[in-house]
């Protein structure tokens, strides 16, 4: 009689995140940290002053929020506190952020694991503010996207 309940892990299918289609009038936002480098810690992003996730290394989560201005940020502790914001201007439709080396750490290929191209990043860094930040956002082309959240293990909707 227990020999059904006992059948193992659940099917892979089962396992996996299930992305919901986006709404036709919001702004479905990635944030993807391709990193060769992570830290051991998470970094918090908000969206216009409220934490929306914590992402780490090699992973990406997505929110929607509506079409319009937005200030996104990031927040993490590496020995020191460290924050980056920057303004978006979002349409209906999807949007891809990496986090990267910001443009001080990014040594030319062959300059070790701290440059972009090292850690996989593909985007235009976006003009924010900084404090500290080895880390900031950069934009990524609507048509770069899709292969770089292949790439990187998803946490889902935060």
């Amino acid at each position: 009689m227990l020999a059904g309940l006992c059948t193992g892990p659940p099917p892979a299918s089962t396992l996996e995140v299930k992305v919901p289609a986006p709404n036709p009038r919001m702004a479905r936002l990635y944030f993807m940290w391709p990193a060769m480098i992570g830290t051991p810690w998470p970094i918090g992003i908000a969206v216009d002053g409220k934490q929306v996730g914590k992402i780490q290394a090699n992973t990406y989560f997505f929110v929607d929020r509506p079409p319009g201005r937005h200030k996104i940020a990031m927040q993490g502790v590496v020995g020191i506190a460290w924050t980056y914001e920057a303004d978006i201007d979002v349409r209906p439709g999807t949007h891809y952020y990496e986090l990267g080396p910001s443009g001080v750490f990014d040594y030319p290929i062959g300059y070790g694991p701290f440059s972009r191209a090292a850690n996989g990043v593909t985007g235009k860094q976006i003009k924010g503010s900084a404090h500290s930040a080895g880390l900031v956002f950069l934009e990524v082309a609507p048509d770069k996207g899709p292969s770089q959240l292949a790439k990187l293990k998803p946490l889902g909707r935060q």
